[in-house]
């Protein structure tokens, strides 16, 4: 029986490509796409429908699965904006706190006092040091903080 199906499936082949020559693929999908066309228009509306509806209900746990990750992240990116805020208004304080600093060194006073405190020019300027460490740090964490957040928005 393969045998005859297989030899009748050839016989059809070179058949066809003795008829229509090197046209006979275009003549093939053209009779296969009226063929489809044919039977999706035969197909009642109700059917459609219901096809469709069907479909919906398929998807719609993924949708909501996708919405509760969009939310998600959402809420990520807006206390990404709070952290990157919190950390640029420390920057600008710890930079005026630098330049403050700086310039009380630079007055060439031997000792510095702050808030009731009197402190010696190495610890100051050891403290200098220290916040001028963190200030970097801090920029650079704010840097790849502001990286984040455009890689997150586009």
């Amino acid at each position: 029986m393969l045998k005859k199906s297989l030899y009748g499936g050839g016989a059809v082949i070179v058949l066809l490509l003795l008829l229509f020559g090197r046209s006979t693929f275009s003549y093939v999908s053209t009779a296969f796409s009226r063929a489809r066309d044919s039977v999706r228009s035969s197909v009642p509306v109700g059917f459609e429908l219901d096809r469709a509806r069907t479909e919906v209900d398929r998807i719609t746990p993924e949708v909501r699965k996708n919405m509760h990750l969009i939310a998600q992240e959402e809420v990520k990116v807006e206390q990404l904006q709070k952290q990157i805020s919190t950390l640029d208004e420390k920057l600008s304080q710890n930079h005026r706190d630098i330049l403050r600093l700086k310039v009380d060194l630079e007055s060439g006073s031997g000792n510095l006092i702050y808030g009731g405190t009197t402190y010696t020019t190495s610890e100051v300027k050891r403290d200098l040091v220290n916040r001028f460490d963190e200030y970097t740090t801090d920029q650079e964490t704010l840097k790849n903080l502001s990286k984040l957040l455009s890689t997150r928005n586009d």
